[in-house]
């Protein structure tokens, strides 16, 4: 049988993660929000998305102060949401 690996990370809610199997396998199973931050790094670039759409904006950031700075200067809102942060696009905020 070939073996085969990989590297996650995992959140640390142990609820979010099931594995099951008959000793034949496993099935892992993750049940964790799509994303944690509306900034998020990806590939060493960060990206910036909408709470509310969930679209990114058309350009990634080498820094995450830069993705901060776009957000000001593009009429982002950043508001509090049922005890959470989140960052809606200005086109959201029309709707």
């Amino acid at each position: 049988m070939d073996k085969f690996s990989f590297n996650a990370s995992l959140p640390p809610i142990q609820s979010a993660i099931s594995v099951s199997g008959q000793g034949d396998g496993a099935r892992i199973k993750l049940d964790i929000p799509q994303r944690d931050s509306m900034i998020e790094k990806i590939d060493g670039r960060y990206r910036l998305f909408c709470d509310i759409c969930g679209e990114p904006v058309d350009r990634e950031f080498d820094d995450f102060y830069y993705a901060i700075v776009y957000k000001k200067e593009n009429d982002w809102k950043s508001q509090k949401y049922k005890g959470e942060w989140e960052d809606v696009c200005p086109e959201c905020q029309e709707g």
